[in-house]
């Protein structure tokens, strides 16, 4: 079983540094590009199945890619990533510094409670033997990819995806998953497709 996690496109919270967590923040103009660009020039092949988080960056993000692929799309909350609570909106500068006096956001949820969210989301991974696309967000992705190396969440910390990045997998007989790419970004260096007159 081959699997790609990727990030979604770019957002203007991201370019201002502002914690998005559950806030249903839309891609920005450059980050619409960055999903067509995904699509275009998608370099691992054919996927029937694409899961995403239900947020819009992130879906919107998988239907340019499924349109492409001719692939299902499905979208799941336990996709989504961390809720921040009061810190949303806020620049990352300032959520540390919330962060480090209250160990959690306020009225959101814990890092410890998103492990578990996605550790269960890891079983159902686990489950599927199709090949598979996930497009979520950066710190869900980095915890998926954690989990599925079993790694733990310090791990997780320690890895990063670009918007649009890709991260692939490949699930062996004995179950082990084995890293085949990792944050490639590659496509958006990529000239675009000839313009054809359709007049």
């Amino acid at each position: 079983m081959r699997l790609a996690l990727i990030r979604h496109g770019q957002t203007a919270w991201n370019l201002e540094g502002r914690a998005q967590g559950h806030t249903d923040i839309p891609l920005d103009e450059t980050g619409m590009d960055q999903a067509s660009s995904l699509a275009e020039h998608w370099p691992l092949g054919a996927f029937a199945t694409i899961w995403s988080s239900d947020l819009r960056r992130a879906s919107d993000t998988a239907k340019a890619l499924s349109a492409k692929l001719k692939a299902t799309h499905d979208e799941f909350e336990w996709l989504r990533e961390q809720n921040l609570g009061d810190c949303e909106g806020l620049l990352y500068a300032d959520v540390r510094a919330m962060m480090a006096e209250h160990k959690m956001p306020p009225n959101g949820e814990s890092p410890e409670a998103q492990w578990q969210r996605i550790r269960a989301g890891i079983q159902k991974i686990e489950a599927h033997s199709d090949d598979l696309v996930i497009v979520s967000h950066g710190g869900t992705c980095s915890m998926l990819l954690a989990q599925l190396l079993k790694g733990n969440p310090e791990t997780a910390r320690s890895l990063t995806f670009g918007n649009t990045a890709i991260c692939e997998l490949f699930r062996r007989s004995d179950g082990v998953w084995r890293l085949l790419r990792y944050n490639d970004t590659g496509h958006l260096n990529l000239p675009s497709a000839p313009m054809v007159d359709a007049r």
